[in-house]
């Protein structure tokens, strides 16, 4: 099981991972609820 080959390959699979847009993603969500939130502030002043 713990054959580090494995763990490497699996290690770059994961860094490449990080590099795909998954942060971009959640960022535009982060900015999505932002909006919302400031939307629901303007509708309510």
């Amino acid at each position: 099981m713990s054959d580090p080959a494995a763990f490497e390959s699996r290690l770059e699979k994961r860094s490449e991972f990080r590099k795909q847009p998954v942060g971009h993603s959640r960022q535009g969500d982060f900015i999505k609820c932002v909006e919302q939130k400031d939307g629901a502030q303007n509708k309510l002043v």
